[in-house]
């Protein structure tokens, strides 16, 4: 019986962590730019992008 209880007070325990959890990541999501992620790059001023393909026939550039 006191196993029992025990078990239960740990699962108490571990919700309220979760729901604390839940809240923080709640109050962040909240404070982000609507349609940005946190990991946006952003301008570095050189406009010029180059992209190079690699494969058997590609030839370097």
């Amino acid at each position: 019986m006191e196993e029992t209880r025990a078990n239960f007070r740990n699962q108490e325990a571990a919700i309220r962590n979760l729901e604390t959890q839940v809240g923080q990541i709640a109050k962040q999501l909240a404070t982000t730019l609507p349609n940005a992620f946190p990991s946006d790059t952003q301008e570095t001023g050189n406009q010029h992008t180059f992209c190079r393909s690699i494969g058997a026939n590609a030839p370097l550039r």
